[in-house]
């Protein structure tokens, strides 16, 4: 199928726009209350109602299913439906809009928002079927005809190029401007206009009475930001096929003028660049002919030679030319090469210090951790011979304490019998007076010697204490 371009400008002319009626109750209102239900529609989703527009997905949503649907079915024979809307996204496109006319209202599902078998016509518009050049921002429209046996996800949309009863390429993700989808049928006739470019035009193609249109977007992973701002349902078909056929033949004309144009005006620069080779010539020969008057004149042949040589020095300048570009663009390659390279190199040899850096900083966390458990042990182990040993001196100073309070109590005794015995010495006749004196002075050393033997003991008992 062929496709045509024709004018905008034949689209606003006053007859053409005069017999335009919209369908009210098959059309969205242009003036919308935001965050209040469409008048004789019926939203799937989390599609956003705002005064301007209708968000069907906003940016940064995930595996989304939303769509709306007119209430009434169709009843026109023949009707044109217009649909605009922009897409936004990320670098990757996701998802996809699609216009629908159903036998029944649709619900949530895998195409687009739709459910994955339908009965009647799909209209989808997404990134899934690249041009020719494998341009990755590219887009399509291509459509689908289903009697509600085919599945969108195990039938077409693995391989939606060798299904689709129509295709054609555009543009419409992140351009600034709305793009317009015009859908027109007649008994006969079937038509689909992008951009005011004819996308199909058939007679292969018989839709009845009293189906639903629908709008869906949707799609998994991130989808795109899909808005429409109008939607609307004409009477007849909207522009005519008239109108069509005339704004292709203008186009076509238009088209043709331009072409001769360019002809011409290539042939006027090569009759430049000839007339300018023969003043060149012109004034090489009346150059030579002053400078020597015995020359003879140049005949035509030599004119001739001279404008051979003239035309070899331009090709040849031209291949020089192109050369040095080629020369430039070779080198300017090898450059962008080399950096990558030296780019590479960099990052793998940055690469490979931080791995040495990270490697030098765990073997000093680990050192560091065997430090600090070597001092732990050693610390215990030490309290532990310290305890020990405390408590071996406690011990051995107990028992000398013991030792020297049974001494101590021995002496106290002898000492208490002393007065007795001294008395019996005296009044029953004991010994002399100088026996007497030896005793005391005996119990006296004796007392002396045990105290002083006491106070060495006391003293090394504190010297190994400390």
């Amino acid at each position: 199928m062929r496709a045509w371009n024709f004018l905008p400008a034949i689209l606003s002319l006053s007859s053409v726009v005069s017999a335009i009626e919209a369908i009210s109750a098959l059309s969205i209102p242009q003036n919308k209350e935001a965050g209040k239900p469409i008048p004789n529609w019926t939203s799937h989703g989390s599609v956003q109602v705002e005064a301007g527009r209708v968000f069907l997905t906003g940016l940064g949503g995930k595996d989304l299913q939303n769509s709306i649907w007119a209430n009434l079915g169709n009843n026109l024979e023949s009707w044109t439906l217009d649909v605009d809307f922009t897409a936004g996204g990320l670098v990757e496109a996701g998802g996809g809009l699609a216009i629908w006319y159903t036998t029944d209202q649709g619900f949530p599902g895998p195409a687009y928002g739709n459910k994955d078998t339908w009965d009647g016509l799909g209209i989808f518009i997404d990134s899934a079927i690249k041009d020719e050049s494998g341009n990755e921002d590219s887009g399509s429209v291509h459509g689908h005809l289903n009697d509600g046996t085919t599945s969108f996800v195990n039938t077409i949309s693995k391989d939606p190029k060798s299904h689709a009863f129509s295709l054609c390429h555009v543009n419409y993700r992140n351009t600034g401007y709305l793009t317009q989808v015009k859908i027109s049928y007649a008994p006969g006739l079937f038509r689909i206009l992008v951009n005011n470019q004819v996308c199909v035009q058939t007679d292969k193609i018989v839709l009845p009475k009293g189906g639903y249109f629908g709008i869906s977007a949707g799609g998994t992973g991130n989808v795109d930001n899909f808005s429409l701002y109008r939607v609307e349902t004409f009477v007849n078909v909207q522009p005519s096929v008239e109108q069509v056929d005339n704004a292709m033949k203008l186009e076509k004309e238009k088209q043709q003028q331009q072409q001769n144009e360019q002809q011409k005006k290539q042939q006027n620069e090569q009759q430049k660049q000839q007339q300018n080779e023969q003043k060149v010539v012109a004034q090489s020969s009346s150059s030579s002919s002053s400078s020597s008057s015995s020359s003879s004149p140049i005949n035509n042949e030599e004119i001739t030679k001279m404008i051979e040589k003239l035309n070899l020095v331009w090709h040849n300048g031209k291949e020089w030319k192109e050369h040095t570009e080629g020369a430039v663009s070779a080198m300017t390659q090898q450059t962008l090469s080399e950096l990558k390279n030296q780019r590479k190199v960099f990052e793998d040899s940055l690469k490979e210090i931080n791995n040495k850096f990270e490697q030098r900083v765990n073997k000093l966390e680990n050192v560091i951790k065997e430090l600090i458990e070597l001092q732990r042990n050693t610390l215990e182990g030490r309290t532990a011979d310290t305890k020990a040993h405390i408590s071996s001196e406690i011990n051995k100073l107990n028992t000398h304490v013991d030792d020297i309070t049974r001494s101590l109590k021995e002496h106290s005794t002898s000492l208490g019998n002393l007065p007795h015995s001294l008395h019996t010495a005296v009044i029953e006749g004991g010994q002399s007076i100088w026996t007497i004196l030896l005793v005391v002075f005996v119990v006296q050393a004796v007392v002396g010697l045990g105290y002083y033997l006491y106070s060495l003991r006391q003293k090394g008992y504190h010297a190994k204490l400390l």
